[in-house]
């Protein structure tokens, strides 16, 4: 096969070796035209025109490559066969090696699913073809190591085509499986999808909603969908205490539960929130105390009567049991106690009888008193249902509507538990809305007080006791105190001075209002007595509340007016001096306070509507405060002191701080409605919307006489700027000091490392004769027990390594059976020194012992490293105390210590 020719043998046998590196050894023969002629070898005659196709398809050779007999041919100026080799050109393995480096190439790219032989034939070319018209043809005429390469490159990174290589790169991809699974996941860039990758992601949608949740790796994210959650703050926050799923975590934390493993007992009976459960729990646990309480009554009732008992003492022992059951148990250990007591009774001759006796005096009693309260309640509906007629526009009319509809559902019942509820909430709705004044004009009107009205009330001699009610201006307001034993808090010390020993003065009123002005200055009142809180009474005064309160607030008018039983209950109170005046406390003191409040508010509440003053101000509900709603636009610092002097007014018990919700106007304002605060804190506009909107929808509110004017709040964030710009200050001071402090301990500690390193040469350079003599004891020895090599047994001063380590020696005696084999031993002077021994310094040394191991087992090498000490006594020719450990282990360093080594090898640090 001529693939070319030229005029010269030189030009001939240059082309010639340029083909060399595809082709393999090849001819230069002079032709009788005077043309030198490059042979590539012969072909077979069967197969030489379709290997002649197939090599030009392939590039391998040029176009006008042919065939030839020989005959113009004459001789051979130059080749590069080896002797006696082939020249078949199928047969050569430079051209082979080209062949098979294309297959493999086209296979890698798909385009040759044919064997990677060298052999050509048509599915050779055909893919090669393929790769052309997707990459395009490779530089040059032919294919060349170079070109190859090229396409070996190509094939390499697995691109099918070279656009797909130019749309890869330009996203920044080098490989076509990269890029093929970014495009897959939708990634747009290779950082982008090396990121997502790393962390565990397939896809661009999951790691972008993955970074937007939080989520650091997919199998996080993954977890976190597997339970519906979005965020992996909120992930992490339901895994702290213990919830599976979002669901979960959601419903956990609206049900007030304080531990998952709570919530899920309650879930599994029914109750998905506290309130419920916790009430479900109450009334198991008030009927297993009820039901133990009967048991243990009619058990002491019997035994009064029967005392002659056989078994007494196991009696007594079950009730003192289920005595201290009733006390500290829950509901489930009290049932099963008051069943083995109830057990035990059963067996007592006549107590069965007995006990069905009790049981029907009881269920009369409670239809008794079933009966009663239904009586009350229908009487208080009547008078509520008249009083309702009448009030159609006031504030208080949905209260009372809403509790005349809870009486309607338990009258046609006869549950005990639930009428007694029914009572307490229309006893406790007629005192909180002060209601009582206008159902008894209503009984007296409707002649169903029986008792005596004001009007008919018998004359009362004014005397120095009553007089403090009975004397002076109606509209007064006589300040009293409960001055019996039974006062909750309140207490007149040996000095005569008053002290409020509990620190909570219990108020009851008549006549009067409970609003949070009064409570503001009432606490101001009792400070100086040591009042940090003041309670309320909800029920007003009486001579039946005397014993629940510290001072009483009683309006002479109301009082003039009361019940005559009322009435007659506080004077003779005040005549046996269980209540008298408290002087330390005056109404109209009282009075001018509120009333600067009630103008402050005045002023505030027009300013506010008229846009008159900036600033933060506040308004509050009706009812016991216990959350502020805050709405501020600045630092929450800069607010601290007024919410604080707000929560103080509002009667908050601290920490303040955790009474205090940062929210925007509108969650402020929803959260205002729905009951979950109070008080709402915010500037001029949004209290004007919040008012406005109450206003709209009739909710009664009152404005706090409190408020923080623009100039202050000013003066605050000027004073927390400075505050802050002189803690950074201050800050930056302490680092750089802290730096330099730094600096010059490393530099003090360079200086100690440089100084101890010359100390320590100097050491070993005056001493390492002698350390070098005295391990010189040991080696023959060691290499002896380890590599088997012979030891000096002539040398007076060897040491039988074997006696003095057996250790050692052992652990050298169990390698066989391990399968390593020690190849080599270094033996090293780790410290070297003098011990002081019973008066006498010996010479003291501990060496470094290294033996390198390897195993033909396992293909393996390993060291292990021994450290060797003892004392060498040479007065005597013994060495003493000998101590064996690795090098890992501390025993050697405690052998040192507790010799007391001075090193002559090692400088300590100074």
């Amino acid at each position: 096969m001529i693939i070319s020719s030229r005029p010269t043998a030189s030009e001939a046998i240059g082309l010639a070796m340029s083909y060399g590196r595809t082709l393999g050894p090849l001819l230069v023969v002079e032709s009788r035209n005077g043309v030198f002629a490059i042979l590539a070898g012969t072909l077979k005659a069967d197969k030489a025109k379709a290997n002649l196709e197939a090599l030009i398809g392939l590039r391998l050779i040029p176009d006008d490559a042919f065939l030839s007999k020989g005959d113009s041919l004459q001789n051979v100026v130059w080749h590069s066969y080896e002797p006696n080799s082939s020249l078949d050109l199928m047969n050569q393995q430079t051209y082979l090696s080209s062949v098979r480096r294309l297959q493999a190439s086209m296979s890698r790219l798909s385009f040759y699913n044919g064997p990677v032989d060298g052999l050509i034939g048509p599915s050779t070319v055909t893919a090669f073809r393929r790769y052309l018209a997707a990459f395009g043809t490779p530089p040059g005429d032919l294919l060349t190591d170079v070109s190859l390469a090229e396409i070996e490159r190509n094939a390499g990174d697995g691109f099918r085509s070279e656009e797909e290589r130019r749309m890869a790169n330009s996203s920044g991809f080098d490989d076509a499986q990269s890029f093929t699974e970014a495009r897959k996941g939708g990634f747009p860039t290779e950082v982008i999808f090396r990121q997502a990758k790393t962390l565990g992601f397939s896809t661009q949608r999951d790691y972008e909603a993955a970074s937007q949740g939080g989520f650091s790796n997919n199998d996080e994210y993954l977890q976190a969908q597997q339970g519906g959650f979005v965020s992996a703050y909120q992930m992490k926050a339901a895994q702290r205490i213990g919830a599976r799923s979002k669901a979960e975590y959601e419903s956990f934390q609206s049900s007030g539960f304080d531990t998952i493993g709570e919530y899920r007992t309650a879930l599994q009976g029914g109750y998905s929130d506290k309130a419920s459960f916790a009430k479900a729990e109450a009334a198991k646990l008030k009927a297993a105390r009820a039901s133990a309480e009967v048991m243990l009554s009619d058990a002491e009732a019997f035994l009064k009567l029967n005392r002659d008992i056989p078994n007494i003492v196991e009696i007594a022992d079950r009730a003192s049991t289920l005595s201290a059951e009733i006390k500290s148990g829950g509901a489930a250990s009290l049932e099963a106690s008051t069943a083995r007591f109830a057990s035990l009774l059963s067996d007592v001759p006549g107590f069965p009888p007995f006990s069905e006796v009790r049981k029907n005096e009881r269920a009369e009693a409670r239809n008794a008193e079933v009966l009663s309260i239904l009586a009350e309640l229908r009487t208080t509906k009547d008078l509520l249902s008249r009083w309702a007629s009448t009030h159609l526009t006031s504030p208080k009319l949905p209260d009372v509507v809403g509790e005349l509809k809870a009486v309607d559902a338990v009258l046609g019942s006869n549950d005990l538990d639930a009428l007694s509820e029914a009572r307490d909430g229309v006893r406790s709705l007629i005192t909180s809305r002060n209601l009582e004044a206008d159902l008894n004009e209503l009984r007296v009107a409707s002649n169903e007080d029986k008792g005596q009205s004001p009007a008919a009330r018998a004359p009362v001699t004014v005397t120095n006791a009553n007089k403090v009610l009975l004397e002076g201006s109606l509209d007064d307001v006589a300040v009293l105190y409960n001055a019996s034993p039974t006062a909750p808090s309140l207490l007149r010390t040996l000095t005569g001075n008053y002290s409020l020993t509990k620190g909570t003065a219990a108020v009851c009123l008549l006549g009067m209002d409970r609003t949070a002005s009064l409570e503001r200055v009432l606490r101001a009142a009792v400070a100086p007595l040591g009042g940090k809180v003041v309670a309320i009474s909800g029920t007003a005064c009486s001579a039946e509340t005397l014993k629940e309160v510290d001072l009483l607030l009683i309006q002479k008018r109301k009082f003039s007016e009361a019940q005559t039983s009322l009435a007659m209950g506080i004077l003779d109170a005040l005549e046996r001096g269980v209540v008298k005046p408290f002087e330390p406390i005056q109404f109209a003191e009282l009075k001018a306070r509120l009333d600067r409040d009630d103008a402050f508010v005045a002023g505030l509440a027009r300013d506010v509507q008229q846009g008159s003053r900036e600033g933060y101000g506040s308004i509050f509900l009706d009812g016991r405060a216990n959350t502020i709603c805050a709405v501020i636009e600045q630092e929450r610092e800069l607010h601290e002191g007024k919410l604080r002097e707000l929560a103080e007014f509002a009667g908050l018990a601290p920490p303040f701080e955790d009474r205090v919700r940062i929210e925007s106007l509108d969650v402020g304002y929803e959260f205002l409605r729905k009951g979950q605060c109070e008080v709402f804190y915010g500037s001029r506009a949004s209290l004007k919307m919040v008012v406005d909107a109450l206003e709209r929808d009739g909710i009664t509110f009152s404005y706090a006489p409190v408020w923080l004017e623009q100039s202050e709040l000013a003066a605050a964030e000027s004073a927390l700027k400075m505050a802050r710009e002189e803690a950074v200050r201050a800050a930056e001071a302490r680092r750089v000091a802290l730096e330099e402090e730094q600096r010059i301990e490393a530099q003090r500690l360079r200086e100690e490392q440089e100084t101890r390193a010359t100390r320590q040469l100097e050491l070993q350079s005056s001493n390492r004769a002698a350390a070098t003599a005295a391990i010189n004891r040991f080696t023959g020895g060691l290499r002896e027990v380890v590599l088997q090599e012979p030891a000096n047994r002539s040398e007076p001063s060897a040491i039988d390594v074997k006696q003095v380590f057996p250790s050692f020696t052992g652990w050298k005696s169990d390698l066989q059976s391990s399968g390593w084999e020690p190849r080599d031993l270094q033996v090293a002077i780790q410290d070297y020194g003098v011990v002081n021994w019973k008066g006498r310094n010996l010479e003291a040394i501990v060496l470094r012992a290294t033996v390198k191991l390897a195993s033909a087992e396992r293909g393996e090498y390993r060291d292990e490293c021994f450290l060797l000490g003892a004392v060498l006594d040479e007065e005597f020719s013994v060495v003493r105390d000998p101590v064996e450990a690795g090098c890992d282990e501390t025993a050697v360093d405690v052998w040192r210590t507790g010799h007391q080594l001075k090193s002559l090898w090692l400088a300590e640090p100074r």
